[in-house]
């Protein structure tokens, strides 16, 4: 019999924690600000003419206000470089730049993405024919291209 007796006791404390552990919290509600009443000494202001709004709505009003709905953004995700202020060029032009000698970068992306960056920062991008055509016209320029450096992400 006592044995039962605790075993129901026991029982009944671990419902208990459990109910306590997995019950509902209060949630919390947004109660409208209230203003500071007239002074007892000035005369009562004239009654507003507008109806008040609603508890219910001034409160979901300033909740939105002062919690606006989140948006998505996409990026795109893209950790090499891409033209940043220069413009795409067409391919035939690009002989004509390397030997300029001021070119300091040329990149060369996976999808055959040219980028050129010059000694003043400044970029520009083409799309090349085929893979490493780039790197060939690099070759054929001669001592002028030999300080730029070749970057390609194969």
């Amino acid at each position: 019999m006592n044995k039962q007796r605790w075993f129901v006791i026991t029982l009944i404390s671990i419902i208990m924690i459990i109910l306590t552990a997995c019950g509902s919290s209060a949630t919390p509600t947004l109660e409208p600000v209230a203003t500071n009443p007239p002074p007892m000494d000035t005369p009562q202001a004239a009654a507003p003419t507008a109806a008040p709004q609603s508890t219910e709505e001034t409160a979901s009003d300033s909740a939105q206000a002062a919690y606006p709905a989140p948006t998505i953004e996409y990026v795109d995700y893209n950790p090499y470089p891409a033209p940043v202020e220069g413009e795409m060029l067409d391919w035939v032009k690009i002989p004509e730049i390397l030997a300029s000698g001021n070119v300091s970068e040329v990149f060369q992306q996976a999808t055959l993405l040219v980028v050129i960056t010059m000694k003043d920062g400044s970029t520009a991008a083409t799309n090349a024919p085929a893979k490493d055509e780039i790197f060939k016209l690099l070759d054929q320029c001669g001592e002028k291209c030999n300080g730029i450096r070749r970057v390609t992400e194969w």
